[in-house]
């Protein structure tokens, strides 16, 4: 059997919808698979599952392979290494600790006791499975894995299922009165909200142009989303910024990506990123910093920019809002980027490596 596990379930995370598309995979290709977790948000209701405790104890034999999913402290992960069958540690990240001082100490120690598990996987495994060459480099610095071990496997995302495709036509902007801009991710420090939303004010100072502005993500530490409210409430924009933190239904939020003119991403720490991709779907143009795993993400299919630097952000907005082919251009790329990303691509790499690995 092949039990893929991630430690806490939910609709929609990224890490999940990596760990129940692998297992679509392997149902597909006639393996018995399960999904294993030991914390069920919400119902699985699209692959066969197991409790913790249950899953565990099937993997408990020689000729059984789990695959491991891992993104935060795990307090099973002792068990996970103890266990007989062959193991992949399917590594998605560990946000840095530094992000969270001041905010939230849970979630600081939470981070910190992740970095060290990850130290401590190192050998434990029979497999190493990255979700970009950032994370496999986190792998390396960690001490004991060489280059060479640690393999890439980009996450399925989900994309064709949820958004439909995307859109492939770029709009005319020349006819366009508005410009939307579109932020998708957790609202934490990480993720720097602030720092767009300063750019953003500044760009509605400068511009002729009437800007909006979109965050779709639910909050993190209650005090980062107090700061963010005081500065809505001392720039005087928040009558041009729109939150949805709620949560927000697969129809709305493809409705955010089929409205926007300019996605943009200005965070100081992913794995991944998975909304850069979603964007691209949509031939929506990408505007980012390329910090960590998102310069691997977005790669030649984008604008990147360096991190707290206003004027370049708020020049690679202005630009491609005010000039039509330039736009075009980089909507065509926009493109591009999620075709070399779509699921097809990642399913017959995922298959190569499970052949691997199972024959092995």
């Amino acid at each position: 059997m092949i039990g893929v596990y991630v430690s806490t379930f939910s609709k929609y995370d990224a890490t999940c919808n990596d760990a129940v598309s692998m297992c679509e995979i392997l149902l597909k290709s006639g393996y018995e698979t399960r999904l294993i977790s030991a914390h069920f948000m919400d119902d699985c209701e699209l692959v066969p599952w197991l409790e913790c405790s249950e899953g565990m104890d099937a993997m408990d034999d020689c000729d059984s392979l789990m695959i491991y999913h891992y993104g935060s402290f795990d307090p099973y992960f002792e068990k996970v290494l103890s266990l007989k069958c062959k193991k992949v540690f399917r590594f998605h990240n560990i946000t840095e600790p530094k992000f969270f001082k001041g905010y939230d100490p849970a979630v600081e120690d939470w981070c910190a006791r992740g970095k060290e598990q990850t130290r401590n996987s190192l050998g434990g495994f029979d497999g190493y499975w990255s979700n970009s060459h950032f994370t496999a480099g986190q792998l390396v610095q960690a001490g004991g894995l060489l280059p060479e071990d640690s393999d890439v496997l980009y996450p399925f995302h989900r994309i064709e299922q949820r958004l439909n495709g995307g859109r492939r036509v770029p709009r005319v902007m020349e006819d366009k009165r508005e410009v939307k801009l579109l932020s998708v991710g957790r609202i934490c420090p990480h993720k720097n909200q602030r720092f767009l939303l300063q750019c953003f004010r500044e760009l509605r100072a400068e511009s002729d142009q009437n800007f909006k502005l979109t965050f779709v993500g639910k909050t993190g530490p209650s005090r980062y989303w107090e700061e963010i409210m005081e500065d809505l409430a001392v720039s005087g924009i928040g009558e041009h910024v729109t939150f949805f933190t709620n949560g927000i239904s697969e129809r709305e939020l493809e409705k955010q990506y089929r409205e926007a003119d300019i996605f943009c991403c200005v965070s100081r720490h992913e794995g991944y990123c998975v909304p850069v991709v979603e964007a691209m779907s949509f031939s929506i143009p990408v505007v980012s910093t390329p910090d960590t795993a998102l310069r691997d993400t977005i790669a030649s299919f984008g604008l990147l920019v360096e991190n707290d630097r206003i004027l370049q952000l708020k020049h690679a907005i202005m630009r491609l809002a005010k000039e039509t082919k330039f736009y075009h251009t980089l909507s065509k790329l926009s493109y591009l980027g999620y075709q070399r990303r779509a699921s097809p691509i990642l399913e017959r790499i995922f298959s190569r490596k499970i052949s691997t690995v199972t024959e092995t």
